[in-house]
Order: C-alpha cells, then sequence, then structure tokens
C-alpha cells in the first residue's frame, strides 16, 4: 500500500519544513499579493480531485458513506485519493441501507431522520461539509450527537425545513422526534432565507481565508448543502460547474506541496526566519572574538530583531561597568 503524506485534516494546517510556511492557510501576516489567487487554486485542485473520485465510485455504483477530511489522503506528488472504505457498499435503487452511518459531523440529513433508501447523496453532502471547511479552516458542523447535528443544521441553513422544501419529511417518525427536539429555531424561510444564513457564516468567520470564496463557490456549496437529497447535483454535475472553469483554474497536483508565496507584513515575524539566541556574556573584551568562516548560522540583516535603546541611567550604569572592567583588565596585564 502506497505511503500517503497527509490526510486532509493534517494538510489544511501544515506548513512547509524549509520556508515555515502554510500550504493552505492565509495568515493574517502574510500580504503577498498572490495568496489569494493561488489559494482558491489549491483549493479548486482539490475539490475537483475528490469530485472526480466520488464521480468514479458512483459510477461503479458504490456509495462511500464515510467521507470526512481524515479520509482524504495526499500522496508524495500530490494526488488526492478516498481512503477507508470500511462502510462502503454497493448502491442499488430501492435497497434498504442501514442509516446509522457517516461520522456525525459530516452526516446527511435524511441519515439523521432514518431515512433507509438513500443514495449517492449522502457523499456529495459530505464533500459539500468539506468544502466549506476548506475555506473556515473548521468543521461546519461542529456538534456532539444528532441532536446538536439537526440543530447546527437549522442554523446553517436558516430553520427547520419545511414540508415543500422536504416532501415526506413530516410522516417520518425520526424527524418528528429531531422537530420536537429544537429550541428557538424557525421553520426555514426559503431559499433567500437559507442563502442568506448560509453565507453569514462565512462573512462572520475570523478566518480570512473565507475572504476567497467566489460567487460561483458558494453557489456551488448551496446547491449541495439540501435538504432534500433529490435536489443535490451528483458528483458529474458538481464537476461541470463554472467554479471549476472560471480564473484561477485548479492548480495542478504537485503545487499543492508547495508553501503559499509569503510578504511578511510591517512589524510582524517572518516565520522562515532563524531565530538566533546570545548566550549572556562571561567577559568583557576591547573588540568582538574572532569567529572562523563558516562556523555559526548565516542570517539576513533585514530579519533580525530591531533593539530598543537604553534609557540614559542604563547608559550611565553601563558605561561605568565598562570602565571598571577595563581597569580590571590592565591590572591583569601589567
Amino acid at each position: 500500500m502506497e505511503h500517503c503524506l497527509y490526510d486532509l485534516r493534517t494538510y489544511m494546517k501544515g506548513i512547509d519544513p524549509d520556508t515555515k510556511v502554510s500550504y493552505l492557510h492565509w495568515s493574517r501576516i502574510n500580504t503577498h499579493p498572490d495568496v489569494p489567487r493561488v489559494l482558491l487554486s489549491k483549493i479548486k485542485s482539490i475539490l475537483y480531485q475528490m469530485f472526480t473520485g466520488l464521480q468514479y465510485l458512483h459510477e461503479h455504483r458504490i456509495l462511500h458513506r464515510d467521507l470526512k477530511t481524515a479520509n482524504v489522503l495526499m500522496d508524495k506528488t500530490g494526488l488526492v485519493k478516498l481512503c477507508d472504505f470500511g462502510l462502503g457498499r454497493f448502491y442499488r435503487e430501492g435497497q434498504p441501507l442501514s442509516p446509522s452511518v457517516v461520522t456525525p459531523m459530516y452526516r446527511a440529513p435524511e441519515l439523521l431522520f432514518g431515512i433507509a433508501d438513500y443514495s449517492h447523496a449522502v457523499d456529495v453532502w459530505s464533500l459539500g461539509v468539506i468544502m466549506a471547511e476548506l475555506f473556515l479552516k473548521n468543521p461546519l458542523m461542529v456538534c456532539n450527537g444528532e441532536l446538536e447535528l439537526f440543530q447546527r443544521m437549522c442554523e446553517v441553513l436558516g430553520g427547520y425545513p419545511t414540508e415543500e422544501q422536504f416532501p415526506g419529511l413530516y410522516q417520518l417518525p425520526e424527524a418528528q422526534s429531531m422537530l420536537r427536539s429544537l429550541t428557538g429555531i424557525p421553520p426555514s424561510t426559503g431559499p433567500d432565507g437559507m442563502r442568506a444564513a448560509l453565507r453569514s457564516i462565512f462573512t462572520k468567520s475570523p478566518c480570512v481565508d473565507c475572504t476567497i470564496l467566489p460567487e460561483s463557490g458558494f453557489d456551488l456549496l448551496f446547491s449541495i448543502l439540501q435538504w432534500c437529497p433529490s435536489q443535490r447535483p451528483s458528483a458529474r454535475d458538481v464537476l461541470q460547474h463554472p467554479f471549476f472553469t472560471e480564473d484561477p483554474l485548479p492548480c495542478c497536483p504537485a503545487a499543492l506541496l508547495e508553501p503559499l508565496p509569503f510578504l511578511r507584513a510591517e512589524g510582524q515575524h517572518d516565520p522562515s526566519a532563524t531565530t538566533v539566541t546570545t548566550a549572556a556574556p562571561v567577559s568583557v573584551t576591547s573588540s568582538p572574538p574572532s569567529v572562523s568562516p563558516g562556523s555559526g548560522p548565516t542570517v539576513k540583516e533585514d530579519v533580525l530583531p530591531s533593539v530598543a535603546s537604553p534609557l540614559p541611567e542604563e547608559e550611565e550604569r553601563i558605561a561605568r561597568e565598562v570602565r571598571l572592567l577595563a581597569n580590571v583588565d590592565e591590572d591583569v596585564e601589567e
């Protein structure tokens, strides 16, 4: 089995070991003008590769049923791969399957409602949640259990689903139980309310990466995160969305293993700078100690920390100590 460098969860927060610059996270101290373009190109590449793999599975009638960031791997060439098929099953329309699948944060609504004859749409939902996470850098549906998950879904999508949005929902016993458990959640006001609620998740996020989500990307995400599975696009439909054909295009896989371009903000620490620590002096001499060439680290002058000037009283104290030590040196020489 081929070794892979990262899972997606680790990669999103990973840094290049040489430059100490992130692969996929835009730090606020990084003011390089190309970061938004490069970062969006990388996210598109990851998404395109994931949905390409999912399209292959679905065309061969395989449901993964446990897609999450820990089950998306990246090898040494930047190829993205889906893994862990322990819950994978062949899919036939009308064949009942267990709804107790998929890690809760990535679980589709129909699984919460106990629907057993679900389809490929459960996998599409999971990758949609991962898509949001690539921009937010945190899980979209943080929860502890199914009731909290349903509450969070309603918050993200602007209210609990109506019969018009999910025909037959209110006849499902599990759905009725879920709806009774809600507190402070109004019914959905339709597509406009859903879009506004989902949009606010990104506008209110402190993560600067959210600012690069284009309108086409938001439209794609909104089309995936639909209550009713029949309203979600297929993996093939996702790959044909304009989000992937607009500039910037998805980068090549190898570029995913390159750090983001970096330009340090004024007054901020450069992550690629070498930190130099000096030991406390043990003697005072009239000239600096000699250092043989190549015996110490090379440090760029523009990354050295600035040193504040001492106060006048401190200057006088230091001068007295230097004069005293100089006299001691003269006595020793005599």
